[in-house]
Parts: structure tokens; sequence; C-alpha cells
């Protein structure tokens, strides 16, 4: 079975071979800079969803997805977005831009169930005519 990775550090330190020290160092240097770095960006995104939620006047969870779209549609990493939102006093032109593709997404979703709504109500009024001359064809 292979050792997991503190179970191997811990066998390094045991054993005491310094080559094998030394990389393990470098190794838990490394893990333990990888967590600061996501810490810290996690810190930053939370902040930027308060941000947007107040600036918004939208739920916390529609900033975390506005704040989602605008990276990936500008293509920047989302704690970088994250960050520009933190820092600066205006809206960043990302978010900006994801605002308006919203509520291009959102127009256009309702045009598409009026347009639905507007077509079932002909076809029903249609069916209504239909039967209505049925009966008076019947009475006469």
């Amino acid at each position: 079975m292979a050792e997991s990775f503190d179970e191997e550090i811990t066998n390094t330190i045991r054993f005491g071979d310094a080559d094998e020290l030394r990389a393990a160092v470098k190794a838990l240097s490394e893990r333990n800079r990888q967590l600061e770095e996501a810490l810290v960006s996690r810190v930053v995104i939370e902040q930027a969803k308060g941000i947007l939620a107040e600036r918004l006047g939208i739920s916390v969870a529609d900033a975390f997805a506005l704040l989602r779209m605008s990276a990936r549609s500008d293509r920047i990493a989302l704690r970088v977005l994250a960050a520009h939102v933190v820092r600066e006093p205006g809206m960043p032109q990302p978010i900006i831009r994801g605002m308006a593709r919203e509520a291009r997404w959102r127009a256009a979703a309702t045009r598409e169930q009026a347009e639905a709504s507007q077509e079932r109500a002909r076809h029903l009024q249609e069916a209504v005519e239909a039967a209505l001359r049925k009966a008076r064809s019947r009475k006469v």
C-alpha cells in the first residue's frame, strides 16, 4: 500500500536522510505556500461577493454567479477579478459587461416566453373559433 504524504514525511524525518529531509522541507514549504495563497484568494472572493451584493442589491449567490460568469467571459482568473472589485471604488469593466450579458439573456428569455404564450393563445383562439363554427353548423 502506498504511503500518504504525511506518512512519507514522518518516515523521512524519523530515518534522517539529509537529502530527503531537504526535499521534505521544500515540499512542505510549497504546500504551505499554496494553502496560504488559496486562503487569501478565498477571502478576497468572499469580500468581492459581499461588495457586489451590497452595491447591486442582489443575493450573495447571484453576486458569485455574476463574478464567476464575468471572469470566465473575460478569460481572467476569478481571484484577479475579485481583487479588482475589492480594490476599485467603481465597478470593474468585466462586471459591467457581465451585467449587460445577463440583462440581454434575461430579455431574450422573456421575449421567447412572450412569443410562446402568444402562439399558444393564437392556437387556443383558433380552436375555440373552430368549435364555435362546428356548433353553429349543427344548429342549422
